[in-house]
């Protein structure tokens, strides 16, 4: 896994600035790319939810999952969106990889 720290981003979506913390990228025996995470700290104000997590790409946990797993990643401690990150990637399966559009 590699990481990758500090960027400036705009989160277009919360129409806020933000500036990347971290970046990890993974490689998923049997993908053909990389899935990548990333930890944005925001400038909103709302000092509940300071983390953002976003991933590159989403998958089914397992097999009779009803449909891909989309984690809920805001926070306001780095450390726990970072668990959750590592954890979903660390868990990342080849089922019904989906791109994150968004990221």
């Amino acid at each position: 896994m590699s990481v990758i720290t500090k960027t400036i981003y705009t989160i277009k979506k919360m129409n806020v600035t933000a500036e990347i913390i971290k970046e990890y990228r993974v490689i998923v025996n049997g993908l053909d790319h990389s899935v990548k995470g990333r930890i944005i700290k925001t400038t909103s104000g709302d000092s509940d939810h300071v983390y953002l997590g976003e991933l590159s790409h989403y998958c089914k946990p397992h097999e009779t999952a009803h449909d891909v797993y989309m984690p809920t990643l805001l926070r306001s401690d780095i450390v726990q969106v970072e668990h959750l990150i590592l954890s979903y990637l660390n868990k990342f399966t080849l089922i019904e990889v989906t791109p994150n559009l968004s990221y």
